[in-house]
């Protein structure tokens, strides 16, 4: 079976490294020869069958007239007779010996041309045979010799002595005698072979037709199959101008026109590419240069925010410092001062000393928001549920005031000190402007399609609409400093350190009813083991 197998891939290997042309002149070939050859063979074989049937059908007639006519001369023994007749029957065609002999098997008339073996045994074979026989036999020089037997019977009766037939008797046939023709085929056999010979001439003379008309065949097919083959060639090399020129109507016709049309669409889409791939490296070009004048308006930007960082802290330094001596010669003069100052000068050092205190504040919240940046080797996965509590407990919160958390909080990478002061001073702020007698402030999370959503609502004095955007901005206050200690930076901070995850920041509010600030840090930030651990639905 393995060795069937690799026959069959060699032949396949070897098949596919044979050309087009060479495969269809093959295979007509193959198939006019293959259908000659079984037409011929069957032609022959039947040709054969007729013609020895034919030749049979003659002897055994040429035998049976024979043995009727020599009924009379072997009744009577009249030799004379029988050899005429013998003679007669040696004048047909291909006879080549006749034998006629009485029941006893002697032979009465005889007369051959050639010496066959048998012929003893054929003269005895004749004695027990009651019906025609065709034996084959062989002659001296080893030829063929069809051998025709008949018997030949006669009725016995009895005679009276007047040569009349006995009343009552009735006529008998039996066997007198038999009578055997040998034909010889060698003339048939020359006419089979002569038309043998003719098959083989013919055979051989459509398979020339065949493979010229085959030539002729392959190249009415070849041709338009080149003129392809050349136009690919020619757009496979980068020309893409060429079309094939293939008049036929047939389906080499049809392969050519959808040929010539996939050509001229490869053509168009080979512009279109060309084209875009023009206004792509344009639109790199564009981007590498945008690339590198962002790059040098970082490097600046970041120069000048150093710089900026440098300078706060430099003009804070110089500021603090006699803000810190302002103060204590305020508190030296209450207080060593005390008993000479009326209540309005207490009450002016005491305004001086306030000042002097927000103003610190204010330079400290400064520094704070200009230090405010992303650094990604300090993020880390912070646990929510479990930072909160501390945030909590590290605001003073009056006794009035309650801070619950609604929901499960995720697990977000990030640093832990920016995501401390966003919930601080959202939470501080609630505390700080609460009005409420029973304040309550909420913290909790809900689950978006790309992001968590964060909120801490409160039931204080609520937000006019108009003021949304302006809370957000650095030192704005609602409230007079007078009536509330406030820097009016700690939802700058907020909003920053949340922009800086790519989130976003808005307040819901109704005067009156509270307000609820939300914010927003993306997915990303939380990986897909770190969901896992926590419990994700918030």
């Amino acid at each position: 079976m393995n060795r069937l197998r690799n026959i069959i891939v060699r032949l396949d290997k070897a098949l596919r490294r044979i050309s087009l042309k060479t495969k269809i002149i093959g295979a007509v070939t193959f198939v006019i020869i293959l259908t000659t050859i079984v037409s011929s063979g069957f032609f022959y074989a039947r040709t054969k069958a007729i013609i020895f049937d034919n030749l049979k059908k003659r002897g055994m007639t040429i035998c049976e007239n024979l043995s009727y006519s020599a009924k009379y001369g072997i009744l009577t023994e009249d030799t004379v007779i029988l050899n005429e007749l013998v003679e007669g029957t040696m004048q047909n065609e291909d006879v080549v010996y006749v034998v006629i002999q009485d029941e006893q098997g002697k032979t009465l008339a005889e007369k051959t041309v050639v010496r066959v073996s048998q012929m003893d045994e054929l003269k005895r074979k004749a004695l027990d045979s009651r019906r025609s026989e065709i034996t084959s036999v062989t002659d001296a020089y080893g030829e063929t010799v069809y051998s025709f037997l008949c018997p030949v019977f006669a009725k016995k009766i009895k005679l009276t002595e007047t040569g009349g037939i006995e009343p009552g008797e009735k006529a008998l046939p039996q066997l007198r005698g038999t009578v055997q023709v040998g034909i010889c085929i060698n003339n048939v056999l020359n006419k089979l072979r002569s038309i043998l010979q003719g098959i083989i001439i013919l055979t051989t003379i459509i398979t020339g037709i065949g493979v010229i008309c085959s030539l002729g065949f392959v190249r009415v097919i070849m041709k338009p199959i080149r003129e392809i083959a050349g136009v690919a060639a020619k757009i496979a090399s980068g020309d893409l101008s060429h079309t094939a020129n293939v008049d036929s109507e047939d389906e080499i016709g049809q392969f050519a026109r959808q040929f010539n049309t996939m050509a001229g669409a490869v053509k168009r889409h080979t512009q279109e590419m060309t084209k875009e791939i023009a206004e792509r490296r344009r639109a790199e070009d564009t981007l590498e240069k945008l690339n590198k004048e962002l790059k040098t308006t970082t490097e600046k930007l970041m120069l000048s925010n150093r710089g900026l960082r440098e300078f706060a802290h430099i003009v804070a330094h110089d500021l603090k410092s006699p803000l810190r001596a302002i103060g204590i010669l305020a508190h030296v003069l209450s207080v060593d001062y005390a008993d000479r100052l009326d209540e309005e000068g207490r009450q002016r050092l005491e305004l001086l000393v306030g000042r002097t205190e927000r103003m610190s504040n204010m330079i400290d919240g400064i520094l704070q928001y200009v230090e405010i940046k992303h650094n990604k080797n300090k993020e880390e996965k912070v646990e929510l549920n479990t930072l909160l509590p501390e945030i909590i407990d590290g605001i003073k919160l009056p006794a009035n005031i309650e801070v619950t958390v609604e929901s499960e909080l995720p697990f977000v990478v990030c640093e832990r000190a920016h995501i401390m002061e966003v919930f601080r001073n959202l939470i501080s702020n609630a505390v700080k402007y609460m009005d409420k007698a029973e304040g309550k402030i909420t913290v909790g999370c809900s689950e978006e399609a790309e992001s968590w959503k964060f909120y801490v609502a409160d039931n204080g004095p609520g937000i006019d609409e108009k003021y949304f955007e302006k809370i957000f901005q650095i030192f704005q206050t609602l409230s007079p400093r007078d009536q509330i200690e406030a820097t009016g930076i700690s939802l700058s901070i907020v909003k920053k350190i949340v922009e800086i995850y790519n989130g976003k920041i808005w307040v819901e509010s109704k005067v009156g009813s509270g307000s609820t600030f939300h914010f927003t840090l993306p997915k990303q930030m939380v990986t897909a083991n770190e969901r896992t651990g926590a419990n994700t639905a918030c």
